[in-house]
């Protein structure tokens, strides 16, 4: 899992970040343009260049366009440095005049399938992700930077039949969570109809096609799949997982994430500008009124709260202590920090 990062001279990030710490579950809140994004595609820079022996500006996981749009104030003689320790293993990446100067890792040999192993643990959806189409050709090609599940989650049809017709231990853990989202559904299958596979939702006792359904009910499908059925001991980072949702919704999706953490062994780390998205974490965490017994509660020990700001040009992260802290509390906070 994902212990540090530190990202220089990357985007609007520059030289003087320090590096940031991660809990089981960690929220990275802050205003547009304040280097959440940034600091992912810092990480996702780092999981690339492990993974294709190559630097690239443009690709699946983030996109810089070229070697002067990355670097930080477009400084050309600058040089773009990411650190990490993943599951204790430290790694290294410094990219300078476009090229890699320096990489290597603390387990070795930096090209080792040992380390692609560890950074394919790391899974990320980016918030542009797609929703389902109406129907999918059968065996889809997989994304080398990510080979589980695409980040746009274009994917999440040809995903789900795998998991469906390999009969994959967790598949009933999926079904019940998408329930959980529309109680509705009695159950979840991905028929093979020719050529092409649907992802069916079975309302009623009818079968409906899932891309025929409201946007929130598709844009779902990668967040479950993902969740669900990362193995152990995997880092899934998702940015703005509240798109499309209600705020009833965006609740059941933080009981989804505190039930990774608490019973699953997976580490979730997600960006969101949605205040519904953080009453949860205030309520279980904080002095807030507490939730029923039919939610996931957040464990206070595994829980990490970040703040992101950029004054005069230079970002800034904060760790916001929510024990002892209520709604208006974490408001007046918030308040103070961004005006």
């Amino acid at each position: 899992m994902l212990e540090t990062l530190q990202v220089k001279n990357l985007g609007c990030l520059d030289e003087n970040v320090n590096p940031i710490s991660f809990s089981g579950e960690t929220v990275l809140i802050g205003p547009n343009n304040s280097g959440k994004s940034t600091l992912i595609s810092g990480l996702n820079l780092l999981r690339n260049s492990f993974l294709t022996h190559s630097v690239r500006f443009n690709t699946s996981l983030y996109n810089f366009w070229n070697w002067e749009e990355a670097v930080h104030n477009h400084q050309k003689e600058k040089t773009i440095e990411v650190t990490a320790t993943v599951d204790g293993i430290n790694y290294v990446l410094y990219i300078k005049n476009a090229s890699i100067s320096k990489i290597n890792s603390s387990l070795g040999d930096w090209a080792s399938d040992e380390n692609k192993a560890i950074m394919r643990k790391i899974w990320y959806l980016h918030p542009n992700r797609s929703l389902i189409p109406h129907d999918s050709q059968v065996g889809m090609g997989i994304d080398s930077l990510q080979p589980q599940l695409s980040p746009s989650g274009s994917d999440v049809i040809q995903f789900l039949l795998e998991k469906y017709t390999e009969r994959h231990p967790n598949w009933d853990i999926a079904e019940d969570w998408f329930k959980k989202f529309d109680d509705d559904i009695s159950s979840i299958r991905t028929p093979i109809r020719s050529n092409r596979s649907f992802f069916e939702f079975m309302i009623s006792k009818l079968p409906i096609n899932a891309s025929l359904q409201g946007s929130g009910s598709q844009s779902i499908a990668s967040i479950i799949a993902a969740v669900v059925f990362s193995p152990k001991g995997s880092t899934l980072i998702i940015e703005e997982p509240e798109i499309c949702l209600h705020k009833k919704s965006q609740e059941t999706i933080v009981d989804l994430f505190n039930d990774a953490v608490n019973n699953q062994g997976k580490q979730i780390i997600f960006t969101t500008h949605s205040w519904d998205m953080l009453l949860p974490f205030i309520s279980d965490v904080g002095r807030g009124t507490k939730r029923g017994k039919q939610h996931v509660h957040a464990d206070p020990a595994k829980v990490k709260l970040l703040a992101f700001n950029k004054v005069n040009g230079h970002v800034t992260v904060e760790p916001i202590d929510l024990s002892a802290m209520k709604v208006s509390d974490v408001k007046n906070y918030l308040k103070k920090l961004w005006g």
